[in-house]
């Protein structure tokens, strides 16, 4: 059975790349080519540079370091909103398919080990931080955990005796569950140490670059600057196109990674097929732009696969049609040539 990949899959960090994922990456495009493409478009790290939005002067500092390719691709991992999927547009947009073809099952093996260590590292348990008395009373963590079946972490029930309180609560917001959920109320804003949780839980959002803080208003108090930006669930509101727990409940969920699990005796093989270049801009490569889906067999690949996957096993002896384009090209040159050389 063919599992197929979406676009969605590649849609994560450029940082997922693995160090052996990126030796090979600067081994194929550090080369120089003089042959562009269709739109005047280096083949090579200077296309990728260029696509990238990159100026001539900075290519040129690019090109001062021992592996461009590596300097570009750090460089740009830094920039928000850097992903592996724009990175294989940019790679289509280049003509070089031979590149995509020798990287992608490392690239599909870095994701997936990317994937398993979050969740590894990652309990899906939310933390809910309140200060009201009246809070601890109403049925918001019993529901949650009677009929959605969740694993609620409260400070006041759940910390057991003898640990350092504020130390321990910073490493379950950081290491141990997926959610902040914020209950605001008056007798909230007053504690500092909320505020104080609070302002560490969104640091490391931004750090993990992922929504970290659920607010959510149970009584009308004055919402704290840093939350005004966040969109906040209204405990009060009710009506039909309106339920505070179901809201909650889809708001701490994480969107399900689809894994496929490996079938025995089949080599995962990407559809050649299905590689269309898609018309891009060269000079900005928007969000929406879409990347064909790949059809294989299977994604799943163990790091060891990963690292033993050579370059003479990913490569297709299948000429593709740019190449063959290419070399027509370059046979009627030679006869031009020959002519004007006859004719002389």
């Amino acid at each position: 059975m063919t599992n197929v990949i979406t676009a969605e899959f590649f849609n994560v960090s450029l940082r997922c790349l693995r160090i052996p994922t990126l030796r090979i990456i600067s081994n194929l495009l550090n080369p120089v080519k003089y042959i562009p493409t269709k739109e005047c478009l280096p083949r090579d790290w200077r296309g990728l540079a260029d696509l990238m939005g990159y100026n001539q002067e900075d290519i040129s500092s690019f090109q001062c370091t021992p592996d461009p390719t590596l300097s570009v691709l750090r460089k740009w991992s830094e920039c928000e909103g850097t992903t592996v999927k724009m990175f294989l547009l940019f790679l289509e947009k280049m003509d070089r398919f031979d590149v995509f073809d020798d990287i992608i099952m490392l690239v599909i093996a870095d994701i997936n080990s990317h994937k398993s260590s979050v969740r590894q590292n990652i309990d899906t348990s939310p933390f809910i931080t309140v200060q009201d008395r009246e809070v601890q009373h109403q049925d918001v963590v019993t529901i949650l955990e009677q009929q959605y079946k969740m694993d609620i972490f409260l400070k006041e029930r759940d910390l057991i005796g003898g640990t350092i309180e504020h130390e321990a609560t910073m490493q379950v917001i950081a290491k141990r569950s997926n959610r902040l959920i914020i209950i605001l109320s008056p007798a909230f804003l007053e504690s500092s140490e909320n505020k104080y949780f609070t302002s560490f839980a969104q640091s490391i959002g931004i750090e993990q670059r992922r929504r970290k803080i659920i607010p959510c208003i149970y009584k009308d108090c004055e919402i704290p600057f840093e939350l005004k930006p966040l969109h906040k669930l209204d405990y009060r509101r009710s009506g039909i196109l309106y339920n505070f727990y179901e809201k909650l409940y889809s708001s701490i969920v994480p969107v399900e990674t689809i894994t496929l699990p490996r079938s025995a005796g089949n080599t995962p093989v990407p559809s050649r097929s299905t590689l269309t270049v898609p018309q891009v801009s060269v000079k900005s490569m928007k969000e929406h732009s879409s990347l064909p889906d790949l059809s294989i067999q299977s994604v799943t690949t163990s790091d060891a696969d990963a690292d033993t996957i050579s370059r003479s096993s990913l490569s297709t002896t299948e000429q593709t049609p740019t190449k063959k384009t290419m070399l027509t090209k370059l046979q009627k040159i030679f006869k031009k040539k020959q002519k004007l050389v006859a004719a002389s």
